[in-house]
């Protein structure tokens, strides 16, 4: 992956978390509340593999945890765990599976 692409991963991430920090928390829909930077990390880990995926999970995990002030790893954790399996997902099965971002967004919801 060039460094532009790189690049343009890491404000992708860091935007969608920080709105993710700041605005999307105080949303609530039937109880529950929409998970932006969830969909957009296995949006590029699928695109990118599994190795972006997962130090993509990472920086947006870390950047959660130091917004929130919460656990200090646990969602980057969770996140990275994500990123990789998603991009693994996509690296060996999904590819040209019309339904592998939905079933990868849909387990990685439930795994979270």
């Amino acid at each position: 992956m060039s460094s532009a692409a790189g690049i343009r991963v890491a404000l992708i991430i860091f935007v969608v978390a920080i709105l993710q920090v700041s605005v999307f928390s105080s949303v609530t829909i039937g109880g529950g509340g929409p998970d932006l930077l969830l969909v957009t990390l296995v949006s590029v880990a699928l695109l990118r593999g599994s190795v972006v995926g997962a130090v993509a999970g990472f920086f947006a995990g870390l950047i959660v945890d130091v917004a929130t002030l919460g656990n200090l790893g646990l969602t980057s954790l969770l996140l990275t765990l994500v990123g990789y399996w998603a991009g693994r997902y996509g690296e060996t099965t999904g590819r040209g599976r019309p339904h592998a971002s939905l079933v990868t967004t849909l387990a990685a919801t439930i795994f979270v």
